[in-house]
């Protein structure tokens, strides 16, 4: 029997409400390795409801954004986002609802205020019955950096 991503993810202890077997049914892979990938990815990556509830923050993102992963748990994902972008980010959402997943790019605010550019890609699961976003968010800030002062040194 085939199991669903889905069904791998119910069994990851970060995010399942009971507590599953130890061993991924697929892969054999002890599950605290799936935590491991989620906590050291290079990229942000947020777990958040479709109202905007965010469930889970990685290392990455409480860094990007300057928020503890316990803090962020407080968050919706559009205290996230500066004013301008909250309509913008509600439109994306519904699309991730719609399609599955979608990407973007967006803008960012941090704890401190400061606003940043990001990549956004993300996809809807569905865990325990619950609908639940999960985010992958890059940020672009050091790569426009870079790019701007490619440019600059192209016109001279």
């Amino acid at each position: 029997m085939t199991t669903t991503k889905s069904e791998r993810l119910s069994e990851m202890p970060y995010v399942s409400q009971n507590h599953g077997p130890s061993l991924d049914t697929v892969s054999g892979m002890p599950t605290w390795i799936y935590k491991n990938i989620f906590d050291h990815s290079r990229d942000g990556i947020i777990l958040h409801q479709p109202t905007g509830q965010v469930l889970e923050f990685n290392a990455t993102a409480a860094e990007m954004f300057g928020y503890s992963a316990d803090a962020a748990k407080a968050l919706n994902i559009e205290q996230l986002h500066p004013p301008e972008e909250a309509l913008k980010a509600k439109e994306w959402f519904a699309r991730v609802l719609e399609k599955g997943e979608f990407s973007f790019k967006t803008k960012f605010i941090r704890q401190n205020g400061q606003s940043f550019p990001a990549e956004v890609l993300a996809n809807l699961f569905e865990v325990n019955g619950q609908q639940i976003i999960y985010s992958s968010i890059r940020d672009s800030t050091k790569r426009k950096r870079f790019k701007a002062a490619f440019r600059q040194q192209l016109e001279k």
